[in-house]
């Protein structure tokens, strides 16, 4: 799925702090229509977000990695930890090319109370443009 109609965007989540990191630590908001998010409950617990409308032709500078001028289709988001999943895989949008509707997907994980690079949850999220 890697390509021009494709794009990923990988976020360390912090055990410590209670927060993501996204873009240096200030969440994006340059838009509300499609964005991921995620959220930290008690340093324990991962509760992941994304959405977007197929309507919705992207803006420059939208934030949340989307590309100006295209149309997202699918999207997904992911919890890994060492490279691997920890929510059994890729958690996809259905596939919608168009309508006003949002399109959305979530999943949640706990977080590892092991120490170290190799046990920090990375939030991960892409999106596929028509």
């Amino acid at each position: 799925m890697e390509g021009e109609n494709f794009h990923e965007e990988k976020i360390a989540c912090d055990n410590l702090t209670g927060f993501v990191l996204i873009y240096g630590g200030i969440p994006v908001l340059a838009q509300s229509t499609n964005y991921a998010k995620s959220t930290e409950i008690l340093e324990v617990k991962y509760n992941g977000y994304i959405q977007f409308k197929p309507s919705y032709k992207v803006p420059k500078k939208a934030g949340y990695g989307l590309k100006a001028g295209k149309y997202v289709k699918r999207a997904y988001i992911n919890y890994t930890r060492n490279g691997k999943s920890v929510i059994g895989g890729r958690k996809y949008t259905a596939t919608k090319t168009s309508g006003n509707s949002i399109v959305s997907t979530s999943a949640t994980c706990w977080d590892s109370p092991l120490w170290g690079n190799k046990h920090t949850t990375k939030f991960n999220y892409g999106w596929v443009y028509r």
